[in-house]
């Protein structure tokens, strides 16, 4: 489970967008942009920069604070978009529907493993030693426990003698 940032000014969105991540992701949800210090806490951002303009909590420090981030972010902006220059950034044009939003939180989140993964990799290069990864099998599901249980009502006097007949 990710734990995503997102910064949303408005009640309404918070809730719409938590809905939206679960229960894949927590969503950890501000209304206006946090200070730096939090943000490497968290595995990606979600910013809806066009509530943020419209409610003027979106200002050129904040965006260039944003710049400094190293976290994914997904960026939700009208057209044209202005957004940071940051290097790992998915750009959604509003409307945004659910599956967007998660196709480009996918996207970012998964820029964000490769580009770890290729980090890792070449620490073990630089090092002289070859790693290898160990093939790790997928963990057996248990089967599902089905517990049957007979219910017999008993049909009253009155209904036995009736269907007798």
């Amino acid at each position: 489970m990710s734990n995503i940032l997102v910064i949303e000014p408005r009640k309404l969105l918070q809730h719409a967008t938590a809905i939206a991540l679960f229960p894949d992701h927590e969503a950890l949800i501000v209304d206006a942009v946090p200070e730096a210090a939090r943000v490497p806490q968290c595995d990606a951002v979600i910013v809806d920069a066009v509530t943020l303009r419209e409610t003027n909590a979106l200002s050129a420090q904040a965006l260039s604070a944003m710049d400094e981030w190293t976290v994914p972010m997904v960026w939700i902006d009208g057209d044209p978009p202005q957004a940071p220059q940051c290097g790992n950034l998915v750009i959604v044009k509003r409307p945004v529907s659910r599956d967007e939003l998660r196709a480009a939180l996918a996207t970012c989140l998964g820029r964000e493993l490769m580009a770890r993964s290729g980090a890792l990799q070449q620490g073990a290069r630089g090092s002289g030693r070859t790693t290898r990864q160990k093939a790790v099998p997928a963990p057996a599901a248990a089967a599902p426990i089905i517990d049957l249980v007979e219910v017999v009502e008993e049909m009253p006097a009155d209904t036995q003698s009736k269907t007798k007949k």
